[in-house]
């Protein structure tokens, strides 16, 4: 990344959807990595639902939407999704995927911080990977050849069924692994709506990364489809409504040879 990279005064954007939801994402990050994650209002606290990479500061940047108690929901522990969990001090996670949320990761920011094997496997997928992964820098002086995402470890750990109170909702742990072992989704039964992180979304899903799981993945898509689910909020890409969702995970089990 060139030293002049721009700095933009907001890292950040949102979009508000019906239910209290807004949908937050990095738009300097090229879509590869460009994770979604999800603020979900209440009158005294708030979740987050994953935390972006971790550039820039979610406290700072989304101040006016954590301006209360927040509790952070993790759907699983890629450097995509958990980068800015060390900000929060209510973390929650599954130990599944206990040695991502330790570890402090080098975020893949540049081509050549990718294994050519991973490399080789994206392009036969059609993922173009630029040299760059930012158009921006998120602050001055910021060296993405340097940058080491801080571990979002301790967390407090949860398993499938626990039941999570947060923004006066209740939702629903759903364990999901396959993409990674500690995969979770949030799934609230009065509206049906999913927060899926990576399990599901309208794009190629990745099973064969070393910690993935194609046995558990079947597995958990099927799992999927018979939730009563209205609306899925994914870890990337837009938004899907449930006939998307189950016809995205009918193609995954065909491309399977899974009935």
């Amino acid at each position: 990344m060139r030293p002049s990279a721009p700095v933009p005064q907001q890292w950040f954007a949102r979009w508000s959807v019906p239910g209290d939801v807004t949908v937050l994402w990095e738009p300097h990050v090229h879509w590869f990595i460009r994770a979604n994650f999800f603020h979900v209002l209440g009158s005294d606290d708030c979740l987050l639902v994953d935390s972006g990479l971790g550039l820039a500061r979610l406290n700072t940047h989304l101040a006016d939407l954590l301006d209360r108690p927040a509790q952070l929901l993790l759907t699983h522990g890629h450097y995509d999704h958990a980068g800015g969990a060390f900000e929060f001090e209510d973390r929650i996670g599954h130990l599944g995927d206990d040695a991502a949320f330790r570890a402090a990761a080098r975020p893949r920011l540049r081509r050549r911080d990718f294994p050519r094997h991973l490399l080789t496997e994206l392009e036969e997928r059609g993922y173009a990977i630029p040299h760059d992964l930012l158009d921006a820098h998120p602050r001055t002086g910021f060296d993405a050849e340097r940058h080491v995402a801080c571990p979002a470890a301790p967390y407090r750990a949860v398993d499938d069924g626990e039941e999570i109170e947060a923004a006066g909702r209740s939702f629903r742990v759903v364990h999901l692994p396959g993409h990674s072992p500690g995969s979770i989704g949030l799934f609230e039964e009065r509206t049906g709506y999913l927060f899926s992180g990576d399990v599901i979304y309208d794009g190629p899903l990745f099973d064969s990364l070393p910690e993935s799981s194609r046995h558990d993945y079947v597995k958990s898509v099927r799992t999927l489809r018979r939730l009563p689910v209205t609306l899925v909020f994914p870890g990337h890409g837009p938004i899907l409504d449930r006939r998307r969702m189950v016809a995205l995970i009918d193609r995954y089990l065909a491309s399977m040879g899974a009935p």
